[in-house]
């Protein structure tokens, strides 16, 4: 069974792993705004390598507009970081996405991240890689209920001028046991009242599980989210039986093998 944790401690570490992922007009125009969209990116170091994860479809969405959006992170002093660049053929993106070849494959994008870009924003905003090297595979038939985190898009805020992104957590029972073979998995619960949040934006949070003879570790990384945006909620159709107390998280399943098999997809 599952034991009682610390969910303000989960959130910490967490907090360590990740950070919202923006997407962004070229050259910053019109600001940086709680409009912004944003997914989440996840660090993960495996094999001596240095990641970050998000998910395909996050991929996808810099190239829906003219001109594209940029994929960025936002360091201390007002540093941006953006994973892309502008050559002879137009915009490339530093992210890899599992989907090029197959939309069948998993909703994942990869960056190789350098040692500059994990001393200079990284440990300068006190965030850690997960490392897979040392992972602890959970005891899968005792999982009851993963802890998803990420940063919903719509629930940014500014203050002096600086934008906010809260990460949000999502505890919520899994549909069915996660198996040895599973390369996904659904977390479902219906509340005893509404969920005021917006999932949209959480695509690419790591999913955590928690026992007490061991730390926790990371067990999938979100793809989906149910309810995403406010838009999707209210064009709902009446054949939606959803409630606001109803809540949906899908994941892809991690492991090192799993990661490695993407790596490999990716072709790093």
């Amino acid at each position: 069974m599952d034991t009682p944790f610390s969910l303000e401690m989960l959130h910490k570490i967490a907090g360590t792993h990740s950070e919202p992922l923006f997407l962004s007009p070229p050259w910053m125009s019109g600001g940086h705004t709680i409009e912004k969209a944003n997914g989440t990116i996840t660090y993960i170091s495996y094999r001596g390598g240095l990641y970050g994860v998000t998910c395909a479809h996050i991929y996808d969405y810099q190239f829906s507009s003219n001109p594209p959006k940029w994929l960025t992170v936002h360091g201390l002093q007002r540093v941006i970081y953006q994973f892309g660049f502008f050559d002879q053929s137009g915009y490339k993106s530093l992210f890899r996405s599992l989907r090029l070849s197959d939309p069948s494959l998993p909703d994942i994008a990869i960056v190789r991240l350098d040692a500059a870009f994990a001393s200079i924003n990284m440990e300068a905003k006190g965030k850690i890689a997960i490392d897979l090297d040392s992972w602890i595979e959970p005891t899968w038939a005792d999982l009851k209920c993963p802890v998803a985190f990420g940063y919903p898009t719509e629930h940014k805020t500014e203050s002096e001028g600086l934008v906010q992104a809260p990460l949000i957590s999502v505890t919520a029972e899994l549909t069915r046991p996660i198996g040895p073979n599973d390369v996904s998995f659904l977390m479902a619960s219906s509340l005893e009242q509404e969920n005021s949040y917006y999932f949209s934006g959480m695509s690419g949070g790591a999913v955590y599980c928690h026992f007490a003879d061991a730390p926790p570790s990371v067990v999938g990384v979100v793809f989906e989210g149910s309810p995403g945006s406010s838009i999707e909620w209210q064009n709902r159709t009446e054949e939606s039986f959803y409630t606001r107390e109803d809540i949906q998280i899908r994941a892809h399943k991690l492991t090192p093998d799993i990661f490695q098999s993407w790596l490999s997809i990716a072709g790093f």
